[in-house]
């Protein structure tokens, strides 16, 4: 009996690193088991948190102002719906209002040199720079017919006669009268100008832009020509 006495023992101290090891390798498995689980969810959120942020970039990105057309009534201002929303019928009365305002920006000539500054931005505001219309535009105000240079000798007074649209819905023809007298008032001439004007229709993607032109009403194309 005392020659077996140590092999019961090895057998147990044996026995318990088993379960020692056993118990180790349980809790080193879960420990990773874990860690993998901790990281997909960790890669999950990041991937929603890029798509949330994404998303609302690009919603804010969008424009969210609506433009409305207004009518006035009894020196009041009536909203009447959304330009989206508005009938071609009634959009396209917006519109001849629109280039007969621009034809008036762009041919009058003001004593006032700030009115003048404003009616040439209201002009440029319905122009973008990649159309024809604004080089046309740009070459008659700064080459040929400057107005703070015409305003030392002459004022011009515009009379829109007609604003009539043409064959495919987006060309216009626009006819007025320009009242030209002197710096004393005296009357000179009284030419007439027929133009063909086409507008396109892009909502702006800035508030700026739609506070210039929140219609977004571009005019492309400007063609004048002398009637008499």
């Amino acid at each position: 009996m005392t020659e077996n006495t140590p092999e019961p023992a090895q057998d147990e101290m044996s026995l318990m690193y088993q379960r020692a090891r056993m118990e180790w390798d349980e809790r080193i498995g879960d420990t990773v088991h874990q860690l993998k689980t901790w990281r997909i969810i960790a890669i999950i959120s990041l991937i929603i948190a890029a798509i949330s942020v994404m998303g609302v970039g690009y919603i804010g990105a969008q424009s969210k102002i609506q433009p409305y057309a207004l009518a006035i009534s009894d020196n009041k201002v009536i909203a009447l719906q959304q330009l989206d929303h508005l009938p071609d019928s009634e959009r396209e009365l917006v519109t001849r209002s629109l280039i007969g305002g621009f034809i008036e920006n762009v041919r009058s000539v003001y004593s006032d040199p700030f009115a003048q500054q404003r009616a040439t931005l209201n002009a440029y505001a319905h122009l973008r720079s990649n159309d024809t219309a604004y080089t046309q535009v740009t070459e008659y105000l700064g080459k040929t017919h400057n107005p703070i240079a015409r305003a030392a000798s002459e004022l011009v007074t515009v009379k829109v006669n007609s604003v009539l649209p043409l064959g495919n819905g987006n060309t216009y023809q626009v006819e007025w009268t320009e009242t030209i007298i002197d710096r004393k008032g005296v009357h000179k001439s009284s030419p007439q100008y027929r133009a063909t004007v086409t507008v396109v229709n892009q909502t702006p993607n800035s508030q700026q832009g739609f506070m210039s032109n929140p219609t977004g009403s571009w005019f492309t194309t400007y063609q004048v020509t002398e009637i008499n």
